[in-house]
């Protein structure tokens, strides 16, 4: 800083270079220095053609009791009038700051409020006057609270040098308020020396912050206990979320899910199809659809799915939001219906035929009987009349034999036919069939044989009557069909059962209808060629005596070369 000395006589001119203003000023000051008096003044004077402040003191020369001059001394504040400024100016920018930022502001020594601003009178309700100087305690519900706030900061100091906690200050009209506090020391060194605070109102945020986490709370149950499966799957058809409902639909937990995709539990050709379907949804098409799925368990499930396309802020196919629910036994139930459906059409169907084919094997042998009836009273031949009254007879067992069938398929599709169990030979029984069909009907082309590989006696534990009406359906179904040629009949052990067989070098059955040959009223497409009688009904009371005795019969056979039925019989032996 310059500085500078000047010592004056009365009449001395120090101002001749000065604009005559400013000698004015200096002269009216040089004169109360005359008259005895100290003067300290600033002033702006141009040197070397630029302005600069000066501080002057100004002091009387005495010789005596007279003043015989004055001395100045100078110096050169330029600088420090430009700090002075700078430094109004800064003050001036911190207190606009101060009063207008949107946050309150304020400072503490000794827990005593010593400064706010107006935004911290407005969060708190209370005016300037009430605050300064009272203890910052009066913002808080309890004295807990209060110490609590002041330890959490207090640490945070220490360990960063500021400290931010969110607390609860109570305003003046009582009600409460969320604060996000922030407390920077004055002194780093020592924070008992006071700290600046600022206090942001937080209490809409927290409510909102409350309410989002509530909705996501009630959506979150909503997705964790609803009945129907939701996941999300990442643009790999990777899970990335899944619900309980959803996991156990797919045999896993909620975590073993994360690590698999959807992939994992379909075929070939649903992945082939998912993958379509994919592209679709990243092109924004939503899709409704089924899908199978193969569990770890190896069991199928069929699941309805619901698929929409995820994106990003950006606009960017992150994935698919799916929601599915188990149609397994909906599915089966729709199957068993349509089967149902099928099987009563089908019954319907065959119920129709039965009664024409019933009509037309039941007319025949009563037409037959009733025309050679109407014919006896008017014969006089003795031996024509013995012809008639064998037609008649014959005819009439044939229709009781329909009558019977009729009654025991009746039964059996009633479950009111029961097995009767009693000890016997299988040899017996070979015989007897054997001499059953000794007659002479029997006897034209056809040779009957008897084979049984069985040890003799061979007793077996079944009912007899029944296991009987097996073979003569089966032999009289063999005749049937068998012109010339042979049919053998027979029985031997196998695997601890009994195994049955009639064989026959019949017109067979065609390829295909094997399977169909023991339905109810299944007549094969070839005996239509051959007009064979019969209901359709053989067959299949066969069938079902057979499962009732705890067997199971099938059938081999090559169209124009025969038929061989096999059927089995449990082997129970009899006590000793």
């Amino acid at each position: 800083m310059a500085a500078f000395g000047v010592l004056l006589e009365p009449g001395s001119n120090l101002l001749f270079s000065m604009p005559e203003k400013i000698q004015n000023e200096w002269k009216k000051r040089y004169d109360r220095v005359l008259c005895g008096e100290q003067i300290v003044f600033v002033d702006t004077v141009e040197a070397n053609g630029t302005f600069i402040h000066i501080e002057v003191a100004a002091n009387p020369i005495k010789h005596g009791k007279k003043i015989i001059g004055a001395s100045l001394f100078g110096r050169d504040i330029t600088q420090k009038k430009v700090n002075e400024e700078a430094l109004l100016e800064s003050e001036a920018r911190i207190k606009s700051i101060f009063r207008s930022a949107p946050v309150g502001i304020g400072l503490v020594t000794n827990k005593v409020i010593q400064k706010v601003n107006e935004r911290f009178c407005e969060i708190t309700g209370f005016t300037e006057e009430e605050v300064l100087g009272k203890s910052a305690r009066m913002l808080y519900s309890s004295e807990e609270d209060y110490l609590l706030v002041g330890e959490e900061k207090y640490q945070q100091i220490n360990k960063y040098g500021s400290g931010t906690v969110e607390t609860i200050w109570r305003k003046k009209d009582g009600s409460i308020i969320n604060i996000l506090l922030s407390s920077t020391p004055i002194d780093v060194n020592d924070i008992n020396k006071g700290v600046t605070f600022t206090a942001l109102d937080i209490s809409e945020r927290k409510k909102a912050q409350q309410a989002l986490a509530e909705s996501e709370k009630k959506y979150r149950d909503l997705i964790q206990n609803s009945g129907e499966g939701i996941g999300i799957v990442d643009t790999n058809e990777c899970f990335t979320f899944i619900n309980p409902v959803g996991a156990s639909m797919f045999g896993l937990s909620e975590q073993e899910m994360l690590s698999h995709s959807l992939f994992d539990f379909c075929s070939i050709n649903s992945r082939t199809a998912i993958k379509d379907l994919t592209k679709r949804r990243s092109s924004g098409v939503s899709d409704n659809y089924e899908l199978e799925i193969i569990r770890p368990d190896g069991n199928k499930r069929n699941l309805i799915v619901t698929a929409t396309p995820q994106y990003d802020s950006t606009g960017k196919f992150i994935g698919t939001f799916g929601i599915f629910y188990d149609n397994t036994e909906r599915k089966k139930a729709e199957e068993e219906l349509l089967k149902a459906k099928e099987r009563a059409e089908e019954s319907d169907r065959l119920k129709s035929a039965f009664l024409a084919n019933m009509s037309h094997e039941i007319r025949t042998p009563m037409n037959s009987i009733m025309g050679f009836a109407s014919l006896l009273p008017e014969e006089e031949s003795k031996e024509l009349m013995c012809n008639y009254a064998n037609i008649i007879v014959k005819n009439s067992e044939q229709l009781v034999h329909i009558i019977d069938d009729i009654v025991l398929y009746s039964r059996l599709q009633a479950k009111t036919l029961v097995s009767n169990q009693r000890d016997f030979n299988v040899y017996d029984l070979l015989q007897d069939l054997k001499l059953s069909f000794n007659l002479p009907e029997f006897q034209q082309g056809v040779e009957l044989i008897t084979e049984s590989r069985m040890d003799y006696p061979n007793l077996i534990k079944s009912d007899y009557e029944k296991l009987r009406q097996v073979f003569m359906n089966l032999i009289s179904n063999a005749f049937k069909y068998t012109k010339t040629g042979t049919i053998i009949f027979g029985a031997e052990p196998q695997n601890g059962q009994n195994l049955f067989f009639v064989k026959d070098t019949g017109i067979g059955i065609p390829a295909g209808e094997t399977k169909k040959v023991f339905d109810r009223f299944f007549r094969g497409s070839n005996t239509r060629k051959e007009s064979v009688p019969g209901t359709g009904l053989g067959l299949s009371i066969v069938k079902e005596l057979i499962e009732l005795l705890g067997g199971k019969i099938w059938v081999k056979s090559v169209e124009g070369k025969g038929s061989t039925f096999y059927f089995t019989i449990p082997h129970h032996l009899p006590p000793i």
